[in-house]
């Protein structure tokens, strides 16, 4: 069975999904947004930002093994990224509901994984991908959807498990490296000043300390592994 991860940002598979993209050797991801929101680094939102955003993707998500190919992007189905912009995705489901169907389709995908009924994090945009997932179920679109729950640190009942060790650890660290916009790793490599292109091979110091400073409360999932669960939205 064909497995679709779906993110709302650039590096939302890379952050929240890397064991279930190494343990689904045949996965897609689809990247909604353009991720060009906000103001980093000195970069201004818009469509730079956003071309940033979109390399560091395609760059991250083959760290973890998913070749161009599966990499999808609203662009690719004939739809503007601007359909979907970036921290307004909660007045956008309807639309995106139709593009899930679409990649469902094309892809003969069996089963689509999101960030959760709760978004993960609380994030908006997180939480409206999922509920689009099933506004795609409900518009007739023949799919599992499975979302990502953060306080579940071990495998559901009735869930699925996607565990964590140091060999994934060091893949999601080293992804997370490539997104440059998202995080100074020339900061984060403290004194062991790196040169261009030596990123990836000190993602693992550099991400560990990013996921420490920024997401301590999940540093369990990152320890131990993902759980998802097959709870609807709303629910």
């Amino acid at each position: 069975m064909r497995s679709l991860i779906i993110g709302a940002h650039c590096d939302d598979p890379e952050g929240m999904h890397p064991a279930l993209v190494l343990g689904e050797p045949g996965c897609f991801a689809l990247i909604v947004t353009d991720s060009g929101a906000g103001t980093v680094k000195g970069y201004t939102p818009g469509e730079r930002l956003a071309g940033l955003r979109r390399r560091e993707s395609e760059r991250g998500l083959r760290e973890l093994g998913l070749p161009r190919e599966r990499q999808l992007y609203p662009d690719g189905f004939g739809l503007a990224a601007s359909r979907f912009p970036d921290g307004e995705l909660a007045g956008h489901v309807p639309a995106l509901a139709e593009l899930i169907g679409q990649v469902v389709e094309r892809h003969a995908i069996g089963r689509i994984f999101t960030a959760g009924p709760k978004g993960f994090d609380g994030h908006p945009d997180h939480q409206a991908v999922h509920e689009a997932a099933w506004a795609a179920v409900d518009a007739g679109v023949a799919v599992e959807v499975w979302g990502l729950v953060a306080e579940l640190f071990g495998p559901a009942e009735g869930g699925l498990w996607y565990p964590s060790d140091d060999q994934v650890r060091r893949k999601r660290f080293a992804a997370m490296a490539c997104h440059q916009t998202q995080f100074d790793v020339r900061r984060l490599a403290e004194g062991e000043k790196p040169r261009e292109g030596e990123f990836e091979r000190l993602g693992f110091a550099i991400g560990r300390r990013f996921w420490e400073e920024r997401f301590a409360p999940y540093w369990p999932l990152i320890e131990r592994g993902e759980a998802y669960s097959a709870e609807r939205y709303g629910k």
